[in-house]
């Protein structure tokens, strides 16, 4: 599952001081599922949650990740909760390379091959920008001669593994998984570089939001394990449980960000 935001977000001061539960999420954080059948399955669970805890829910579907940061400004947020996933609420990103006569034995090999990413995974291409503009000075798409998109995690390993793409950056259990079912894997490729500790779910309020009913609600979702709906909306975003979350656990995305903003101007590039 890639990383993704949901927020309480509301369009007046007013709307602040009533107890309804507003969210917001990115739409390609769910490959698997068309935006009529997400928005239908978040309404649906969010409406039977909110009647198991008492509070009214709306949800929002946005399209554009640029008009979601729009929205939910950092400067605007407060503590919210973040998933947990494999027993943990991070997981390390992995740069993974073909080895075996591919010429290839880390970054430095890559230019002039070919490259592939999640198409909706800002953090992926961001640190393939990060990592190009450290070793060549220039961005990915001039480095490399072809960036390819795919949807699914598997999708990456198995272009990597059968010679269709050179380069990839994919979660690291995604890979592990991959390995376990086909050990060859492990043996052709090769982890040339890590982002440590990316946050795979995470949600923070408004801080307008009251206070009060900010921790009601967060001890609600830590409660969604627990009963049958709960679950089976944990099930929709691939989560084991849900726990409270400060903005310190965006500490690893924002230094990712600020070490690539650093790099562009160095570069002169804009």
């Amino acid at each position: 599952m890639s990383f993704s935001y949901s927020s309480l977000a509301a369009a007046s001061e007013e709307l602040f001081q009533e107890r309804t539960l507003r969210t917001g999420f990115y739409l390609k954080s769910f490959p698997d599922l068309a935006r009529v059948d997400l928005e239908v399955a978040l309404r649906f669970w969010s409406d039977e949650v909110g009647q198991e805890v008492g509070i009214s829910s709306e949800v929002y579907i946005y399209d554009y990740l640029q008009q979601m940061r729009n929205d939910f400004d950092q400067k605007q947020l407060a503590g919210g909760y973040k998933i947990i996933l494999n027993g943990s609420g991070t997981e390390d990103k992995l740069l993974v390379v073909r080895h075996k006569g591919s010429g290839l034995k880390g970054f430095e090999g890559v230019q002039g091959k070919d490259l592939s990413l999640l198409d909706y995974d800002s953090m992926s291409a961001m640190y393939a920008n990060l990592l190009s503009l450290k070793s060549f000075g220039k961005k990915a798409a001039k480095l490399f001669k072809k960036i390819n998109y795919e949807v699914k995690s598997d999708q990456l390993i198995y272009q990597l593994f059968f010679n269709k793409t050179d380069v990839i950056l994919v979660y690291q259990a995604s890979y592990e998984l991959a390995c376990e079912l086909n050990p060859q894997i492990r043996q052709q490729t090769y982890v040339a570089s890590v982002l440590p500790q990316i946050p795979r779910g995470v949600g923070f309020f408004h801080r307008s939001v009251p206070a009060e009913f900010r921790d009601f609600v967060l001890t609600e979702i830590g409660k969604l394990d627990t009963y049958p709906r709960g679950r089976q909306l944990l099930a929709l975003f691939k989560a084991e449980k849900t726990v409270r979350s400060n903005l310190s656990d965006l500490d690893t995305t924002k230094q990712l960000k600020q070490g690539y903003q650093l790099l562009l101007k160095q570069h002169g590039i804009k």
